[in-house]
């Protein structure tokens, strides 16, 4: 009978088509996938290490919307904190894979977006390299083969095309 730790080792020995760093620990797997999968490339702003990184996760959760997003921005400033990095998070966006902001929590992003920016923050969205197959996306995406899937993807064989996402910057638009 083979143990958990087996079974994960084996599990990840199948999808990335090569072993697992020793240990099979959650920290080496990562090593293994961030290495291979996502190699850093350049260093970061400094202004991640100047100023708080705040992310709209813990305080608005699934109820993200253009408001609530400010009044929390805001309320930083107000309290004399210096803004730095901003990162506004899932329900943004209408789906998963449709990266405009949804209408009717966020009216007027460009008007926030330029507020924010007066405040002194930068701003990140979430984003997920995932399509969700309801939306509207998904068959424009199919029919011109920008989904990756199979093996592909499991041997980390990402075409030119694909790598738009990786490429893009949603937040700046």
């Amino acid at each position: 009978m083979r143990s958990a730790s087996g079974d994960t080792r084996r599990r990840f020995h199948d999808i990335y088509a090569g072993p697992v760093v020793e240990g099979a620990r959650v920290h080496h797997a990562f090593r293994h996938c961030a290495k291979r999968f996502f190699p850093p490339q350049g260093m970061l702003s400094e202004d991640f290490f100047k100023a708080p990184i705040l992310n709209t996760w813990i305080e608005l959760n699934f109820h993200q919307n253009q408001e609530d997003v400010l009044a929390y921005a805001k309320s930083f400033v107000d309290h004399g904190m210096k803004p730095g990095v901003f990162m506004i998070d899932c329900t943004w966006q209408r789906d998963f894979g449709e990266w405009s902001f949804r209408p009717e929590t966020f009216p007027g992003p460009k008007g926030m977006v330029d507020q924010m920016k007066a405040w002194g923050y930068r701003l990140m969205l979430w984003t997920s390299p995932m399509v969700n197959s309801s939306g509207v996306h998904y068959k424009q995406l199919l029919v011109k083969d920008l989904l990756m899937h199979g093996d592909a993807l499991s041997k980390g064989k990402v075409p030119e095309s694909k790598n738009a996402y990786r490429n893009s910057a949603p937040a700046s638009r």
